[in-house]
């Protein structure tokens, strides 16, 4: 509808005071909720809405949509008065307006003459007006044309005077506001569609409330306590201030605010939808095995962690290696939520279709409802929990249904209570890398890891059962390994083995199991087991999603058997048949593999290469390696034809086998042909297959791809054993593979650097990690070229040796805290050099936060080996001694007669001008004063930075070693800034500055330039972010409680250059600090001006917000001067005169610089002349304020000067406010 009238407020039309309005709409969303009809409504209401006069509708205070039984969406339009008379008088202007605006909204264009309704809502109203106005309007639809209703209205016509006196009432308003002459017609549809509802909220016995908690009630749990009454409240409070922003509720919106208060039970029309959900989560609950012959283990520390877990994250995977468990503890939680609610449970095999619509179909569960609006409902009803049970194994076409149900849950705002829990392999993490990476960006991240049997669980089992333990406390670590595994103890249960049979790996327990049948058949049963398996796998492996259906089989007389052993699972209703735990079926599809013998590729190309028997092909690698056929079987020219999976899973399994030492031999060999590019192809997969997200990182970052790039190792027991295979190949691997190998000793350094002091069984990671360190070292020795380790590598085949030097130094710098051994020396044979290379400086420095924590004083030492340049003076004397040796050779090759010169003696005197310069020797230059002898190019201090490393790590883990290594600097800086002087054209002579502080006498030496090397404008990028860092860090101690003057001694101690006195001005405005220590920085001339100084520069360029930078150091003076300091320091001002702080001897005759300084000084001394404050009361009686107002700065040159002052500051903070304005833009 277009608007035609006045737009007004929401909140003035229904704001505050409005209640009886307010339960209006309240009466009306609780019919929303119980998706029931209400008055004025002829179907279910679907939508509610206040205050929508901007949004074109004439009668605004409520708009209710509602769908009749045919599905068309009607609308009924209420304007609600507490109270209303039925007259055209023009006093009338409650009935006036609702006529005017009800013909507007019946001439509206988007009117729909079918079905919409127009009219009024009321509380107060003669009860005769009230029953005549709805009558008249009901006679006028039971009317079927105009002839019928004006016979009412004849001589002769039923219509009693009352009815006719309220047509000529409404009659005369419709002529009266209509624009032209309405036809009778037009008047008789104006009636049929006008309504007149009656509500009472407000007296005693009232009705419409009741009703309301009814609706409510329906919608309330059996057993709920809460009190409907509460809701309603809740509920006219919801509407109240949803009309005061002209909002709208559907019936999603409703629930999900109403869910944040209350528990809901799901809405009528959802009751089928949910009903088949609850079925289909028992159904797929119980396919789960969560018990070992009978007996349910309890894992009671996994289910506390998963507890902890899905408190603060979103999405919590459930990871383990095949058997562990994860289904099993899956059902556990499941079962949990069930006792009280119910969820939404998905299983990997049994989803069907492209899309949810299509699952929900082929699974019975009704389209009454969208996707999003039943996860409302079931958020409100239910337990907001998506599980995924397989999530790893869902097959590609099926994936878009997990992808729809993922993203609407992370994204949609309705859906913030929804959490994610899937299971899935260690070996199938895949898919949080790839498939749904970008999916779950945002999402925080949990991980719970099901792991084999520790020793309490297993004892636990040994009682249970007594057969088992030997197996469980096997001497073997490779039995112990096999029988732990929660899956493959259920099946040792069931196999009656001999006292001498210990499975070694799981190759040993599959054949123990095949050669029984599956569980403890004999003689034929044997066999016709077998082959049921075999054939139920075999058809099973080409639609994995789904059951085989029964009767296609050909053996079916063992299917009961199977059945009741637990090894099948049948649905005789449906009459298929399934296999009853994935690792089952893997194991009958090995056999299948066995039984094609070499053939075995054309098989799992005739089953269309599902990616998810991959294992499978891993199992059988193992196999084939036992019977040393591994490598003849490799050669399979059909390797080089199907996907790279298949060769991916030949080479992984070979490499998992528990033995893989045993038969190291032919494997080797294989890997070693063509240049070791199956080695590499070997190392890369491993990688990337064998690993899984950091759970460090998840547990505080929503980064998915930083915790995969920074994974863990998955099967640490297969890690160490791939880690030894590698370390015994390296010296005979070519050096193009290294950088594989060390992609992954990068993964296991991940684990590694995290058992810092590490004992059993940690202590072994240490010590796997020592040896990768101890090569990576080695290497980087060698290709750096340090002393005493000659290269016996033949480094060009690296293709990107800048990357790979890079990758072994973070290898052996983020272990610097886990195995500080090998950082120590590295950075002492990088000390024994004679120069440190800018690439090897840089990218330490940059890494040094992982250093400093153990090596602080070795990091202090490389800096200055690396940072302090040869002194000026010490370079003019190497400088003079090379000249004075270049004259003297050229005098001596000049001295030699003509014929007794060699034609290279000849060359180089025809060539003498290439090596004399026709110019002067330059003995100071400009880059000399930016440098003062600090190295800075190149070597990432560019841009200068609060932040900068090591100067920020330094401080932070060990401030004693980083105010070390920011003395030196700052004191080398300033030597070779007073030698400059020294040597410069000038020749000037700089003064010290010295003060007297409580513990003793310092002498600070520099100017303005010095002083502020804390701000990026004079000096190297080295030393100012060395100050920058120091003065940020320093505020920090502040924040966080240190005492200033302990704090001011700290930073000055053993310090010669003013820069540092910046630093401490700053600090003790910022605290407005008043003490001895801050005494002789206000007291001494030379240290005011500097800070004035500086002052004007932070005005000009800092864009910081801290209120020391506003101020400058003769702020404080007023302070001080009416404090416990009070005589001191008038004493001290008033004496200023007699002690100028000249900055070089030489200017001490220069009678401008004298006549400045002794302005100053007077400046500074009408701070003692108490005739110079003005005292002025508060509104506090007990406060006044004293200000200083000095004398000098009222003369006409300090008056222009203070404007121009004013103008550029004023300048200053508008070009700063618009350039934060555009920041925030």
């Amino acid at each position: 509808m277009k608007n035609k009238n006045t737009s007004q407020s929401p909140e003035l039309a229904g704001g505050d005071g409005f209640t009886y309005e307010g339960h209006v709409m309240a009466f009306y969303l609780t019919a929303l909720l119980a998706e029931a009809s209400a008055p004025g409504c002829d179907g279910t209401v679907v939508n509610v809405a206040g205050q929508q006069r901007d949004f074109g509708y004439p009668l605004d205070d409520v708009i209710i949509k509602w769908k009749d039984a045919s599905g068309r969406i009607g609308t009924t339009s209420l304007q609600v008065k507490r109270d209303l008379t039925i007259s055209s008088a023009q006093s009338n202007k409650n009935f006036r307006d609702i006529i005017r605006d009800s013909l507007a909204s019946y001439q509206d264009a988007s009117f729909n003459d079918d079905v919409d309704k127009y009219g009024v809502a009321v509380n107060e109203i003669s009860s005769a007006k009230f029953r005549d106005l709805g009558f008249l309007c009901h006679i006028a639809v039971e009317s079927g044309d105009i002839e019928h209703f004006e016979q009412r209205f004849s001589t002769n016509g039923n219509a009693s005077a009352d009815i006719k006196a309220i047509k000529e009432v409404v009659y005369q308003l419709l002529d009266e506001f209509s624009a032209a002459p309405l036809a009778p017609t037009e008047k008789h549809d104006f009636l049929k569609h006008f309504i007149i509802v009656r509500f009472d909220f407000l007296h005693d016995g009232e009705v419409d409330a009741h009703i309301a908690e009814q609706q409510i009630q329906s919608q309330l749990p059996t057993n709920s306590i809460v009190s409907p009454v509460l809701v309603w409240s809740y509920v006219y409070e919801l509407g109240r201030e949803s009309a005061g922003k002209a909002g709208q509720f559907d019936r999603v919106r409703l629930v999900h605010e109403l869910s944040k208060v209350v528990k809901l039970k799901e809405g009528r029309t959802f009751e089928e939808q949910i009903a088949k959900i609850k079925e289909l989560t028992n159904t797929y609950l119980h396919q789960i095995q969560s018990d070992i012959d009978g007996y349910s283990l309890d894992r009671t520390g996994l289910k506390l962690e998963f507890t902890e877990k899905i408190k603060s994250k979103r999405f919590i995977q459930i990871t383990g290696m095949p058997g562990t468990g994860k289904s099993a503890l899956l059902r556990q939680v499941v079962e949990g939520y069930l006792n009280s609610s119910f969820v939404l449970f998905l299983k990997s095999n049994q989803l069907v279709g492209k899309n949810w619509s299509q699952y929900a179909q082929s699974s019975g569960i009704p389209s009454t409802h969208n996707l999003k609006d039943l996860l409302v409902e079931i958020q409100s009803a239910g337990t907001p929990i998506l599980f995924i049970d397989g999530i790893d194994r869902v097959d590609n076409q099926h994936r878009p249904i997990i992808e729809e149900l993922i993203s609407l849950i992370l994204n949609d705002p309705l859906l913030i209570k929804w959490k994610i829990v899937v299971t899935l392999r260690e070996t199938g993490l895949e898919p949080l890398r790839t498939w749904l990476g970008s999916v779950l960006k945002q999402a925080s991240i949990g991980n719970v890891t099901v792991n084999k049997l520790d020793d309490n669980e297993a004892n636990i089992l040994s009682t249970q059962f007594p057969n088992l333990r030997s197996l469980l406390f096997s001497s073997s670590e490779n039995v112990k390994h096999v029988t732990r595994t929660p899956f493959f103890a259920k099946v040792l249960s069931t196999l009656s083995l001999s006292n001498d049979t210990s499975p070694e790996s799981e190759l040993d327990l599959i054949h123990e199991w095949w050669k029984r049948g599956g569980y403890s058949a004999t003689s034929q049963k044997v066999i016709d087991r077998q082959n049921a398996l075999l054939e139920l796998a075999e058809r099973k492996v080409k639609n994995l999603s789904k059951p085989v259906k029964r009767r296609s089989l050909n053996s079916n007389s063992e299917l009961d058997e199977l059945n009741s052993d637990g090894v099948i699972r049948v649905d005789n209703r449906k009459s298929v048949v399934d296999f009853a735990h994935d690792i089952f079926f893997e194991w009958s599809l090995l056999y299948n593999l066995f039984e094609a013998d070499d053939a075995w590729l054309d098989k799992i190309e005739a089953f269309g290469q599902p990616p998810a028997i991959a294992r499978v092909v891993e199992l059988l690698a193992q196999q084939k390696l036992q019977d040393e056929e591994w490598s003849i079987a490799i050669e399979n020219p059909k390797f080089k034809t199907l996907r790279s999976q298949w060769l991916r899973a030949w080479l992984l399994g070979a490499i998992s086998h528990p033995n893989t030492a045993q038969y190291s031999g032919q494997f080797r060999g294989k890997l070693a042909e063509n240049d070791y590019d199956l080695y590499e192809k070997l190392l890369v997969w491993f990688q990337a297959e064998k690993t899984q997200p950091n759970p460090l990182i998840l547990a505080t970052s929503k980064d998915i791809k930083v915790a995969t790039s920074l994974a863990w190792p998955t099967d640490l027991t297969l890690w160490f054993q791939v880690i030894i295979f590698i370390l015994e190949d390296t010296p005979s691997l070519p050096e193009n593979i290294y950088p594989r190998v060390v992609d992954v000793f990068k993964v296991f350094q991940n684990l590694a650097i995290n058992f810092e002091n590490a004992t059993q069984p940690s202590q072994v990671v240490i010590e796997f990690s020592s040896k990768i360190l101890q090569i990576a070292l080695d290497w980087l020795s060698e290709i750096e070229g340090i002393k005493d380790h000659p290269s016996t590598h033949n480094w060009q085949l690296v293709n990107d040796i800048t990357g790979f030097k890079d990758a072994l130094r973070n290898l052996i710098i983020v272990s610097a805290n886990s195995n500080p051994t090998f950082i120590q020396t590295y950075l002492n044979r990088l000390l024994d050099l004679d120069e440190i290379p800018n690439e090897i400086f840089k990218h330490i420095i940059q890494l040094s936060g992982f250093i400093v924590q153990k090596h602080a004083d070795l990091i202090v030492e490389f800096c200055l080996k690396k940072l302090l340049c040869e002194l000026p003076l010490d370079k003019y004397k190497r400088d003079c001694e090379e000249r004075k040796r270049s004259q003297e050779y050229w005098l001596e090759l000049n001295s030699i007669p003509q014929e007794e010169l060699t034609d290279k003696q000849k060359k180089l005197l025809q060539r003498r001008a290439m090596f004399l310069s026709p110019f002067p020797t330059e003995v100071v230059s400009d880059s000399d004063w930016k440098s003062l002898a600090i190295n800075s190019d190149f070597i990432g201090f560019y841009p200068s930075s609060p932040i900068k490393e090591p100067f920020h790590s330094l401080l932070k883990y060990a401030p004693d070693s980083g105010l070390r290594l920011i003395t030196a600097l700052s004191n080398h800086a300033n030597k070779a800034w007073r030698q400059l002087h020294e040597l410069s054209d000038e020749k000037l002579t700089p003064i010290p500055i010295t003060l007297e502080f409580p513990w003793g006498s310092q002498a600070f030496w520099g100017n303005e330039k010095e002083y502020i090397w804390s701000r990026p404008y004079w000096i190297n990028d080295t030393l100012s972010s060395a100050f920058m860092t120091l003065e940020k860090w320093c505020f920090e101690q502040l924040e966080a409680g240190a005492n200033l003057d302990e704090l001011i001694q700290k930073i000055t101690k053993d310090h010669e250059s003013v820069a540092i006195l910046s630093v401490v001005s700053v600090l003790a405005l910022e605290q407005q600090c008043i003490s001895k220590t801050v005494f002789p920085l206000v007291t001494n001339q030379k240290v005011l001006d500097l800070d004035y100084y500086r002052f004007t520069q932070d005005i000009r360029g800092s864009s910081s917000d801290r209120k020391s930078y506003k101020f400058c150091l003769s702020n404080l003076l007023s302070a001080f001067v009416f404090s416990k300091f009070s005589e001191e320091i008038k004493k001290r001002l008033i004496g200023l005169a007699n002690f100028l702080p000249y900055n070089f001897e030489e200017q001490m005759d220069n009678a401008v610089v004298t006549k400045r300084l002794i302005e100053r000084a007077k400046f500074y001394a009408e701070y003692a002349d108490e005739a110079t404050y003005i005292v002025q009361p508060t509104e506090n009686e007990s406060i006044v304020t004293i200000s200083h107002h000095s004398p000098s700065l009222n003369n006409s040159k300090n008056i222009e000067e203070q404007k121009k002052s004013v103008d550029f500051l004023s300048f200053n903070n508008i070009a700063y406010w618009a350039h934060k304005s555009l920041l925030q833009d």
